[in-house]
């Protein structure tokens, strides 16, 4: 019996890692200069804290929706493709 050759998908492998990594990379510095521009651009909290709170959280919360948004669409694509 022939044994058959498995197609690597783009989206397995060291690669796909990397590419991953660096683009979540790249988001998250992105993500901090929106949240330091909009915190820039509108000073209504005085507490420090919480502002501090808020400038580490907001970043690593729009990767996760980020990620969550680029999900939806390759799912959407995916099942028009096919």
């Amino acid at each position: 019996m022939a044994k058959l050759k498995t197609v690597k998908k783009p989206t397995s492998g060291c690669a796909y890692i990397l590419m991953i990594g660096i683009f979540a990379i790249l988001l998250f510095v992105f993500n901090v200069f929106l949240v330091r521009s909009l915190f820039a651009a509108v000073p209504a909290l005085e507490e420090q804290r919480i502002k501090q709170f808020i400038e580490f959280v907001l970043p690593i919360g729009l990767i996760f929706i980020e990620y969550w948004i680029y999900d939806l669409i390759t799912d959407l694509l995916d099942r028009r493709l096919s």
